[in-house]
């Protein structure tokens, strides 16, 4: 009877291990290495060998490149000749930037991603650049792309090049910011917990290099209207370090310092040089209606410098792909029309609108100019540029003798900013088509009636 028991404990546990042996086997995902792809450029109408080697213990289902950019594209990769190895041949036909990565699955329902990969497709042509360098801290963006329109609850990518165009190695942090038409941040970028934001990368570049950023954003129950993308690089080089002594009182009274712990101070000394402008081209509006007031809901401040009884101008206009309502005003501090607003409603806040030399917040539209008599205006996308120059101070400081020792690193900085806007709208199958009328029956003819005579 023991031995009966103890064979049937055996043949147990042999079943057990059996069993979770091949649990385990039969559920762990594809493994994709060895992913390859043009490294940064790839020639127009070029063939592109994109492969990776792909294993699995389960039969695998399938194994698919999937694009992001320019558009979501999905291609089945080929297996050579029952290797590991999976390719896709493509060829790009956009110059733009290509993301995507590969999909494995199999036929347990098992699943893997490999990182995300990329290359700009280019037309390669033989060209002489002539480059004249200022020996200073310089960054500005070479393109900023985002779709014009994104369809309700699509994922894109949106993607910039930063351009050191200074003489310095500079370390540059490039971040990107979704906002709506009140200025929230929304929706949520692959690899961020913040709403509507996520750091790109941080880089060092070296002088006139670029640099590849992008983001992909999902906008999943964001209702319909307009909204903007923000890119935003700050870059800071340290360029020269020297020793000098100071009087410490008075280097204290012209920089930001520290208290003085353990004879040690430390100190700051920032200049902004200003900010500097790169301007697209120009974007006539046309307001030729007289605008009823009553009609429109607008702030206060606005309503409060407008000059009394002067006439209000608007016009419909379609900049990119957004239909604006622009209205033109006469302030009280110009002395002829001035001001405009660009609204999607007729609901106008303080961040849709500016005086002419300014950028509109909510679009970051530059106002290049508004004609006297409030029919027309202007207006250009802009890339903003602030720089700085700054002294940092390490100091050994005798406070009885006001006496400091510094080692002084001089560097220089600044920040380059860029916003586009685009709009969000209704997939076609979402849309309710109209019930169909029936026709109406015709009226009877009346029956003839014979003659009498």
């Amino acid at each position: 009877m023991d031995k009966k028991l103890t064979l049937l404990s055996e043949l147990s546990l042999i079943s057990i291990i059996i069993l979770v042996s091949l649990s385990v086997i039969g559920f762990s995902a594809p493994n994709i290495t060895n992913f390859t792809y043009p490294k940064k450029y790839a020639k127009i109408y070029s063939t592109v060998n994109i492969s990776a080697n792909v294993t699995d213990n389960e039969t695998l289902d399938s194994v698919i490149t999937e694009f992001v950019s320019p558009k979501v594209e999905y291609y089945n990769m080929t297996n050579i000749n029952g290797t590991d190895i999976y390719v896709l041949n493509y060829t790009p036909t956009n110059m733009t930037v290509y993301i995507f990565r590969i999909f494995a699955n199999d036929t347990a329902g098992e699943n893997s991603t490999s990182p995300w990969g990329y290359f700009t497709c280019v037309d390669i042509k033989n060209v002489t650049i002539n480059v004249s360098v200022a020996a200073s801290c310089c960054g500005d963006y070479s393109l900023f792309w985002v779709p014009e329109k994104v369809v309700q609850n699509q994922t894109i990518a949106i993607f910039a090049f930063f351009r050191n165009c200074g003489n310095l190695v500079e370390n540059e942090t490039t971040s990107f910011t979704i906002k709506n038409s009140t200025g929230q941040n929304v929706g949520y970028f692959m690899g961020s917990d913040k709403p509507g934001f996520v750091i790109s990368d941080q880089e060092t570049l070296e002088s006139l290099e670029d640099q590849f950023h992008w983001g992909v954003w999902y906008s999943e129950g964001l209702p319909l209207g307009n909204y903007t993308a923000i890119v935003h690089t700050d870059y800071s080089s340290i360029y020269d370090i020297t020793n000098e002594t100071f009087v410490w009182s008075e280097l204290e009274a012209g920089a930001n310092c520290t208290d003085v712990v353990d004879s040690h101070a430390n100190c700051t000394n920032t200049t902004w040089s200003g900010c500097t402008y790169k301007y697209g081209e120009s974007i006539e509006l046309l307001t030729p209606n007289i605008t009823n007031l009553s009609s429109v809901n607008l702030s206060s401040s606005i309503a409060g410098n407008m000059t009394p009884n002067s006439t209000v101008y608007e016009g419909s206009n379609k900049v990119g792909e957004s239909n604006y309502t622009v209205f033109i005003f006469n302030m009280s501090d110009c002395s002829d029309y001035c001001f405009i607003c660009m609204s999607l409603d007729r609901n106008i806040t303080d961040s849709e609108c500016a005086y002419e030399g300014y950028v509109i917040p909510s679009n970051g539209y530059d106002v290049e100019s508004v004609a006297s008599d409030g029919h027309k205006a202007t207006v250009r996308e802009v890339t903003r540029n602030c720089d700085y120059k700054v002294k940092y101070y390490d100091c050994l400081v005798i406070e009885a003798l006001d006496f400091a020792n510094c080692t002084i690193r001089y560097g220089c900085g600044g920040y380059a900013e860029m916003n586009k806007t685009f709009e969000i709208v209704e997939s076609l199958g979402n849309k309710t088509q109209p019930e169909p009328q029936p026709t109406p029956e015709p009226s009877p003819s009346p029956t003839p009636q014979p003659e009498t005579g």
